[in-house]
């Protein structure tokens, strides 16, 4: 060896090019070190769990046409609080687990999958979803209305989590999905199986959430988060335990900060305007798309127990109970 350096020494220009190899050589293998082992740390990252405290997730649903819409923009409005667009793979997910009958299910509990497994990794799957729809912050939030169809699930799924439910005259929610047209249940010649789906719907999720509890679970009504917004929303903030901020009653002045507006989703223009009450009693009045003997009569057992149908015609919301009683 010594012989070789003495042989190198004497030629400067082989001398430093052996140097300058060596050196590049400690480079490469740098470099490949840094590279592998944050791929290595990313892997574990995805393999082995979600960076996502379940704690500090909201999940806002109802029926569709309810609201929902504008309480997501409304949170996102918040400092602390995260709350993207509807994911839309969520519901999808939940039919597919509940899909699992018969013969399929037998085999998957035979193949040691069912339920644990598949509970585990539907729980997984959402928070990662959720985890990766926007920037991070202290509170994330997941909207998608008919997801609540799986509440009682989605509670066993998250016990930490927080819930919120908004719900709507059954009526202005028959009138709305008919007019913006995407659910092919809503008819304009057949509003009354409308209303008993909403009916049969509402009256499920009502049921899950009080049975998590007055702790986990939050229903409000879409008309008294119209007409007292800083009431409804102060103790809607009570409930999940963050502080109550004015800038959620001026979500259109921030459109620029909100988290992906999304041209697709049918009630997106109508976040670009501020909390207004137009569309309230729209569904009794001339030119509605509701037949007039049906909004003369239109009657079905949730509309009675949530006082809807004693507000009169077009209804007078602000006799609207604030709380939502037992069904």
């Amino acid at each position: 060896m010594r012989s070789v350096l003495r042989i190198a020494k004497s030629n400067t220009g082989i001398f430093r090019y052996l140097v300058t190899a060596f050196v590049f050589c400690l480079g490469i293998l740098a470099l490949y070190t840094i590279y592998f082992s944050k791929r290595a740390s990313e892997a574990q990252t995805f393999f082995h769990g979600n960076t996502v405290d379940p704690a500090r997730v909201i999940f806002v649903g109802g029926h569709e046409s309810s609201g929902t819409g504008l309480l997501r923009v409304m949170l996102d409005a918040h400092p602390l609080i995260r709350c993207g667009a509807e994911p839309m793979v969520t519901l999808e997910l939940l039919h597919l687990r509940h899909s699992m009958q018969g013969l399929r299910r037998k085999r998957a509990i035979k193949a040691g999958v069912y339920p644990e497994a598949y509970d585990q990794a539907v729980g997984a799957f959402i928070l990662k979803i959720i985890e990766k729809m926007g920037p991070s912050a202290p509170y994330l939030c997941h909207k998608q209305p008919m997801t609540f169809n799986y509440l009682g699930y989605l509670g066993y799924l998250f016990p930490s989590a927080k819930f919120v439910h908004i719900v709507r005259d059954g009526r202005a929610v028959v009138a709305s999905s008919i007019e913006r047209g995407f659910n092919p249940q809503f008819k304009r010649d057949r509003p009354l199986e409308g209303l008993r789906i909403w009916d049969e719907t509402v009256t499920s999720i009502i049921r899950d959430c009080q049975d998590l509890g007055p702790g986990k679970c939050f229903t409000m009504r879409y008309e008294k988060l119209i007409l007292n917004p800083k009431e409804e929303t102060t103790k809607l903030f009570e409930f999940l335990g963050i502080p109550w901020d004015p800038i959620i009653l001026k979500h259109e002045t921030i459109l620029g900060n909100l988290t992906n507006l999304n041209p697709y989703e049918p009630s997106t223009r109508q976040f670009m305007r501020k909390i207004h009450n137009e569309s309230l009693a729209k569904w009794a009045n001339p030119g509605s798309v509701l037949p007039h003997d049906f909004i003369r009569i239109a009657r079905v057992p949730l509309l009675k127990k949530l006082g809807y149908s004693d507000l009169g015609n077009p209804p007078d919301y602000q006799k609207l109970s604030p709380t939502v009683p037992y069904v």
